[in-house]
C-alpha cells in the first residue's frame, strides 16, 4: 500500500549497521588521528558544467552527464540545503585535489595525501547518513531512490573493508620500519664495539638477527589487501 512503511530491514536497518562499524584510525603515521591532519587551502570551487555543443564525437557521449549535471545544479540553486552540501562537497573535493596535486611531479603519494582522501571520504558518509536521515519517508516510497541508497551502502561498507585492511597493512609496514631502525643501531653499536672487531663471528650478530626478523616479516601488503582493492575497484567501475 501507499502509505505502508516497508519493514525493518529497509534502510534504517543499513544506516543502524553502518553507523556502528567502528571507523578506523587510517594511516595514524605520526600518532595524530585522521581528523586532526594539517590544513590545506581549498582551491577555487570548479565552475558549472559546459553546455553541449552537439551529438557528435566525445560530446554525444557525454550528453545524459550534462543534462544531468544541469539538473543538479539547477536544484543546489533552488534548495538552501542542497547548495549547503553541494558547497561543502566540492570544498572537500578541491582539498583532495590540492592534496594529491603535490605528488604528480614524484609520481608519489604521501601519507598526508592518503590521510586527506580517506578523511574526506569518511566525513562525507557521516553527511550522506543525515540526508537519508531526514529524507527516509521519500527513500521509502521511491523504489529508484531505495535502490539508490541500498547502492550507496553497499559501495560505503565495501570502502571501510578496505580503509580496514589497508590500516592492517600500514601498521605491518611501520613495525618492519621501526626493525630496520633498531637493525642499523645495532650495526652501529656493535661496529663501535673494539672488543668485536678481534672477534670476527660475534661480529653483527644482534645486527643480523634484526634483519631476520624483517625478513620474516614479509611484505606488509598482503593478498587479502589486493583483494578487498580489486573488490572496490571493480565495484566502482562497473557500478
Amino acid at each position: 500500500m501507499a502509505g505502508e512503511e516497508p519493514p525493518n530491514e529497509g534502510p534504517p536497518y543499513r544506516i543502524q549497521a553502518f553507523n556502528s562499524i567502528k571507523i578506523p584510525s587510517c594511516l595514524p603515521i605520526d600518532g595524530q588521528p585522521i581528523h586532526k591532519r594539517t590544513a590545506t587551502p581549498p582551491l577555487p570551487l570548479p565552475p558549472p558544467p559546459p553546455q553541449n555543443r552537439g551529438a557528435g564525437g566525445s560530446s554525444g557521449g557525454n550528453m545524459e552527464y550534462t543534462a544531468e549535471l544541469s539538473s543538479y545544479a539547477a536544484a543546489c540553486r533552488l534548495d538552501p540545503e542542497l547548495q549547503t552540501f553541494d558547497t561543502t562537497l566540492q570544498q572537500r573535493t578541491s582539498r583532495v585535489i590540492w592534496s594529491l596535486a603535490h605528488g604528480v611531479e614524484v609520481r608519489s603519494l604521501s601519507f598526508d595525501s592518503l590521510k586527506e582522501v580517506t578523511g574526506c571520504i569518511l566525513e562525507m558518509n557521516q553527511e550522506v547518513v543525515k540526508v537519508i536521515l531526514d529524507c527516509k519517508k521519500d527513500i521509502w516510497r521511491s523504489p529508484e531512490l531505495f535502490d539508490l541508497v541500498e547502492d550507496y551502502f553497499e559501495n560505503s561498507l565495501q570502502t571501510l573493508d578496505f580503509c580496514t585492511a589497508l590500516e592492517r597493512c600500514l601498521k605491518r609496514a611501520r613495525d618492519s620500519q621501526l626493525i630496520v631502525h633498531v637493525a642499523l643501531q645495532r650495526f652501529e653499536d656493535e661496529d663501535a664495539d673494539p672488543s668485536l672487531k678481534e672477534d670476527g663471528k660475534k661480529k653483527y650478530l644482534r645486527t643480523l638477527e634484526e634483519l631476520r626478523q624483517f625478513k620474516a616479516a614479509g611484505d606488509p601488503f598482503t593478498d587479502e589487501f589486493f583483494q578487498v582493492f580489486q573488490s572496490v575497484y571493480k565495484q566502482h567501475v562497473t557500478g
